[in-house]
């Protein structure tokens, strides 16, 4: 048995088994199944908007609100959590034909981006040109290899570091072997963040990027390589005599 209930805005009619609420029909409840907007619901909720843009919205006056919304060619589908009116978090397809994924506040700002046609994923960027990159132009590359952003574009206040810099931070390098806390089997050899000197720490002494020290000991390996050579040429011009 085929069981509707129908409901429309307007007057209360009543018809069994329709209940009816005269003047432009908006909701049906069909064999467990219930439609907004369309009389032939496929899913448990099926909601159709007549401008085309199925959306559902969770209103609260007093907190944020929640919108699932389709969209279409020139809007995007997506989840949106509003404040007030306002967007402030959005997530879905960037539009219909090129299926994206994005995540951020607006359809503008992306945050996390994923490609659906080469599955690259862009951190605060939406053209990744590597199977994941950032913003920044750091990234990683096809082969595994973490890339840092190193070109002179992304850089400034560029100056050739001191031989007295670099022996006197090579000196105070103290190297140790550790394990990480969240994998104690994992043994390491490396530095202690807080520990280096500060022409190779970071901002807050957590972390240290690899390229520092290797800048530090290129320096010195130079200036080495230099006094090699000049010993080398001293003892050619000994033997000679």
């Amino acid at each position: 048995m085929r069981t509707t209930l129908k409901v429309l805005v307007g007057v209360a009619v009543l018809a069994l088994p329709v209940l009816a609420f005269a003047q432009g029909e908006v909701l049906y409840v069909i064999n467990d199944k219930v439609g907004i907007g369309t009389s032939n619901p496929t899913e448990k909720l099926t909601v159709v908007n007549p401008s085309g843009n199925a959306s559902l919205l969770f209103d609260s006056s007093s907190s944020a609100n929640f919108l699932l919304d389709r969209g279409n060619t020139s809007s995007f589908s997506r989840f949106q959590f509003l404040n007030a009116g306002t967007m402030r978090w959005s997530m879905g397809m960037i539009n219909d034909t090129s299926n994206d994924f994005h995540l951020g506040p607006n359809i503008s700002t992306t945050y996390l981006y994923v490609s659906n046609s080469n599955g690259r994923v862009g951190i605060g960027t939406k053209t990744p040109g590597h199977p994941l990159q950032m913003g920044s132009g750091a990234h990683v590359t096809t082969g595994g290899v973490w890339t840092d952003a190193s070109s002179r574009s992304y850089k400034q206040d560029i100056a050739e570091l001191s031989l007295d810099d670099a022996e006197t931070t090579l000196e105070a390098l103290e190297p140790v072997t550790f394990a990480y806390k969240a994998d104690p089997s994992e043994k390491y050899v490396g530095f202690i963040a807080e520990d280096v000197p500060a022409l190779v720490a970071s901002g807050d002494r957590t972390g240290l990027s690899p390229m520092d020290i290797v800048a530090v000991l290129t320096k010195v390996l130079q200036e080495q390589q230099k006094t090699i050579a000049e010993l080398q040429a001293r003892v050619a011009q000994l033997e000679v005599k």
